[in-house]
């Protein structure tokens, strides 16, 4: 039984492509943090694993490798997550020869909306290599050029310059040919929890019988 999720049913979950945007490089928002990058493990080999999960402030986080191949892991080590296909993938995230590579689908246990997201190994500047792109909810948000060469460090991407809609699925891809990089860390905010229907039908004959009564008071007096 194959235990990395397919890249047609990771998009099956955040639905059909539909919409693009570009978010641009920024600084780590206030949110959740998951932190991935730790320079002091560089020279470890990977750890590889079918799945990881974290925990952050009661926000937990499930990482899925998606990609092609029968015996698919996520790679971790101090440069961050990746996907590894075998015993000669270096493990970072790459691309493909026609459109996106692999990827890493990151599934929390409530809603959240997705403030930043720290990129290792990014190779930005006048020639960018590396492209990214995150779909959620039926939409795909291409991760703009750093303008710079960061290989050394962590690129920060925010979402404040798009609305990225919130949820439990989200799918990060290397997109280009040439694209080689780790998923170095995410911010996040949890989601207040929407009433479900039921919930509401009772708040609102709530509501109308405190009207009610209300008026029938005030026709007595």
């Amino acid at each position: 039984m194959r235990h990395a999720v397919s890249l047609f049913a990771a998009l099956a979950l955040t639905a059909p492509l539909m919409a693009q945007a570009n978010i641009s490089s920024d600084t780590k928002g206030a949110g959740t943090y998951f932190d991935f990058y730790d320079p002091s493990l560089f020279n470890l080999l990977d750890k590889t694993s079918t799945s990881l999960s974290f925990n952050v402030g009661g926000i937990g986080l499930t990482v899925t490798p998606v990609a092609s191949g029968s015996n698919v892991k996520v790679a971790a080590n101090g440069k961050g997550l990746g996907v590894s296909s075998g015993l000669l993938d270096i493990g970072d995230l790459n691309g493909g020869l026609l459109g996106s590579g692999e990827g890493l689908l990151l599934t929390f246990s409530q809603a959240v909306t997705l403030n930043s997201v720290g990129l290792s190994l990014w190779d930005g500047g006048l020639l960018p290599i590396d492209k990214a792109s995150i779909t959620t909810a039926g939409q795909q948000f291409s991760l703009g050029n750093a303008l710079s060469d960061n290989a050394l460090g962590v690129t920060t991407f925010s979402m404040g310059s798009a609305s990225v809609p919130g949820g439990r699925f989200f799918l990060l891809s290397a997109e280009g040919s040439l694209s080689s990089f780790r998923l170095a860390g995410l911010k996040v905010d949890a989601v207040s929890a929407v009433p479900e229907a039921p919930t509401n039908l009772l708040l609102g004959l709530g509501l109308a019988g405190m009207v009610a009564l209300k008026l029938r008071r005030s026709r007595q007096n």
